[in-house]
């Protein structure tokens, strides 16, 4: 089966995107992920865990995310991506 994966261009940028968060590293799946990468380099959902209380005091430096509980998160992500759901 071919499938053909179709790329709408939104706006254009100078400078290249990551498709990656740089915080978790998971891939950038939505509009609002690539949106908020560009404003504080996070997925949407690391911005809410992470970046959301500290928004004002925020500078794209991972120094002020606590390195446990970005482990743990990250883990629990895997975790939750792998897992086989049986439908009946």
């Amino acid at each position: 089966m071919y499938i053909s994966p179709k790329i709408t261009v939104i706006k254009e940028i100078d400078e290249p995107e990551s498709f990656f968060c740089s915080i978790c590293n998971f891939c950038l799946t939505t509009e609002k992920d690539h949106e908020l990468h560009s404003k504080y380099g996070s997925c949407e959902e690391c911005y809410y865990n992470f970046v959301e209380a500290i928004v004002l005091n925020w500078n794209k430096d991972k120094k002020q995310i606590n390195k446990n509980k970005l482990n743990e998160y990250i883990y629990l992500r895997k975790k939750l991506s792998t897992k086989k759901f049986k439908i009946d």
